[in-house]
């Protein structure tokens, strides 16, 4: 298992970033977010579009929310245009959709699938 550097802050916060930022008050408290990034190109840390550190931003944006998952895949199916077709991303997805029931507000932490319950 790979240990993900933690982001608290971006370093170059786009205009996109701040409106986001500027507007995370009206998240609605017990929204549940999934968050699924890649990296094709290990060299430049990116999905060939936009890299990690951007994709994990949102992070920043969605910590006040109930429920913050967030995964990152390695290789060539993990590329921008093609990520949500991966079996690993579909799976997750529907999961997500179909089966995931909200833990009470505690932290849970299972392999690269990092669960946040936050308040």
């Amino acid at each position: 298992m790979r240990a993900e550097p933690i982001l608290k802050k971006v370093a170059h916060q786009t205009a996109m970033l701040k409106n986001f930022l500027s507007k995370k008050k009206q998240n609605p408290s017990d929204l549940e977010f999934l968050s699924i990034a890649g990296i094709s190109d290990a060299e430049h840390n990116t999905d060939s579009v936009v890299p990690l550190q951007s994709a994990l931003s949102s992070r920043l944006i969605f910590d006040n929310i109930h429920v913050y998952m967030e995964k990152i895949e390695r290789g060539e199916e993990a590329s921008h245009h093609t990520i949500y077709k991966s079996a690993e991303s579909i799976q997750l997805i529907y999961w997500f959709l179909a089966k995931y029931t909200s833990p009470e507000k505690k932290r849970i932490s299972t392999g690269q699938l990092k669960t946040a319950a936050l308040s």
